[in-house]
């Protein structure tokens, strides 16, 4: 919630600001063109992300499946439901945003590129839900086979908020297809990609487990190199845990309920 509030808040002083100059109606106009637009954008893909149920406080990590009975057939109509909303949705953003700049300062954006870049986006979604499938039902899996693969699908979907919506954004509402104009609308949609990220991303195993091991680390009650810390605990050598498929377990419930009463 916070970063997607800053960002629009930020362009929106930002645009009103340099607009003052024509007076305050235009101060006005030209800050309320990119603070709603920021939050129609988010608003809807985030939404559209969480009907492909990838926005979840995901406690079991995923991993790719691309073997397994009927998963071409599930591919072709994930893919196709994808497409469908995708467009459907592009299409409606797009004249949504086409409505907004008109009414508000009078610019007239491509606003038909929003059915090519919901597509992809649509398409995007539903790969990432076909690709992902629960880590313990995985044949002969470790710990950190596990995070290596949702690393894989963090990466996936980066692509498309960090990359598609960038280049949307600067085709669509630059005044002259110049350098300099996409550069500085492109910055804009990386701004809102960057809110799209870390909505969806930070929701993973992978990003969950860097952020935790590295805050507990810094504070002394982890090693930093972790992964190798528990291999090590789990080695014949040691023996202190065991793996249990997707994670480890102490060898002895004394030496578990012991350490947890302190």
């Amino acid at each position: 919630v916070a970063v997607p509030a800053a960002y629009a808040a930020e362009s929106g002083i930002r645009d009103g600001l340099e607009a003052g100059r024509h007076g305050a109606a235009a101060a006005l106009s030209h800050g309320l063109i990119p603070f709603a637009l920021n939050w129609l954008i988010s608003t809807v893909i985030i939404c559209f992300g969480a009907r492909f149920n990838l926005v979840t406080l995901a406690e079991r990590p995923v991993y790719f499946s691309l073997r397994g009975a009927g998963r071409e057939t599930a591919l072709v109509k994930i893919v196709a439901a994808g497409l469908f909303g995708g467009v459907v949705v592009g299409l409606g953003v797009g004249y949504g945003v086409k409505i907004l700049s008109g009414a508000l300062s009078r610019s007239h954006p491509l606003w038909l590129l929003g059915v090519p870049t919901g597509a992809v986006i649509g398409v995007a979604f539903a790969l990432i839900k076909w690709s992902r499938t629960p880590a313990e039902t995985a044949p002969a899996t470790t710990p950190q086979s596990v995070l290596r693969a949702d690393l894989g699908l963090v990466l996936l979907f980066s692509c498309t908020f960090l990359v598609v919506l960038p280049l949307f954004w600067g085709v669509a509402f630059a005044p002259r297809l110049l350098p300099r104009h996409l550069v500085m609308h492109a910055l804009y949609g990386l701004g809102i990609g960057i809110t799209l990220w870390l909505a969806v991303g930070l929701s993973h195993a992978w990003p969950q487990y860097v952020l935790t091991a590295t805050w507990l680390a810094a504070r002394g009650k982890l090693p930093w190199r972790l992964a190798a810390f528990l291999r090590e605990s789990a080695s014949p050598q040691v023996g202190v845990l065991c793996p249990r498929g997707v994670s480890y377990q102490y060898r002895y419930p004394a030496l578990r309920d012991q350490l947890a009463s302190r």
